[in-house]
């Protein structure tokens, strides 16, 4: 069993990659007037056309609330649209508008080239160990979720 202060030392690594990461995507995300949320509500959108409020919350880690609140926004900038599900009445299907397909295609672009250069770094072995580690990460912290 490893030391609690290794535990420190690779969840420090971890924290600052995370915000390495997340400060290169707001600053790619804001040339488009874009936040990270907005952007990876036009990817989920994208992904999974008609996708509801709910389903869109649990892919982006947040509340129904503060998806409403991105989504109400992201209609009034006329992004996105929604239609009443023709199944229930009560819930909406979330699409890309016209507009919102044209910035999403450009900014997503971009964001791969942005992903492409950061990881290109590694080489293919550094690759598939951190693919590895990573996932058995995140299932780690999906499962305590779900707790």
């Amino acid at each position: 069993m490893s030391s609690p202060a290794n535990y420190q030392t690779v969840y420090q690594s971890i924290k600052s990659i995370s915000l390495h990461l997340d400060n290169g995507e707001k600053s790619l995300f804001s040339r488009f007037g874009l936040t990270t949320s907005r952007f990876f509500v036009l990817k989920h959108l994208n992904d999974h056309p008609g996708i509801n409020y709910i389903d869109l919350s649990e892919k982006l880690l947040c509340t129904k609330g503060n998806t409403t609140r991105i989504v109400q926004g992201m209609l009034n900038d006329d992004l996105i649209y929604r239609w009443e599900n023709p199944k229930d009445r009560r819930s909406f299907q979330l699409y890309l508008s016209k507009l919102g397909k044209q910035v999403y295609k450009e900014v997503n672009l971009e964001y791969q080239d942005y992903v492409t250069e950061i990881l290109s770094k590694l080489n293919e072995d550094q690759l598939e160990v951190f693919r590895k580690i990573s996932s058995s990460i995140e299932k780690e912290l999906l499962s305590a979720c779900k707790s």
